[in-house]
């Protein structure tokens, strides 16, 4: 098979583009794929730990300030939950984010399952 490149595509679904934008939606599969990927349990919930600038590396098409604003839009909607009391070192100000599958699958109609199935 012939690829163009050895980069791994991003997907976007439309649904979750009309509703949040595209770099909205953009994020929110990423964090749901580094949740699968990556993510480690903490008090029963699977956390995934980045940066603004790991975020910026992976979706370098997007500014740094987009990426946050669109994390705090999503955790005021109570879909992302993020904090910072799982690092190591009390100086560590990296958060850790986690997704609310519940409070999403109500507003969107989309399970964890439904991402998934993006994603394979």
């Amino acid at each position: 098979m012939y690829y163009l490149t050895n980069e791994t595509p991003l997907f976007v679904i439309p649904s979750l583009a009309v509703q949040f934008n595209e770099k909205g939606a953009m994020i929110l599969l990423q964090l749901h794929k580094k949740l699968q990927e990556e993510g480690e349990y903490f008090e029963d919930q699977c956390w995934y730990c980045q940066s603004y600038e790991d975020w910026h590396t992976q979706l370098p098409f997007l500014r740094k300030s987009t990426i946050k604003n669109q994390l705090k839009k999503f955790e005021a909607l109570g879909i992302v939950h993020a904090t910072d009391r799982f690092n190591k070192f009390s100086v560590d100000r990296t958060k850790w984010y986690s997704l609310d599958y519940d409070i999403l699958g109500a507003m969107t109609g989309f399970s964890a399952e439904d991402l998934d199935s993006y994603l394979a």
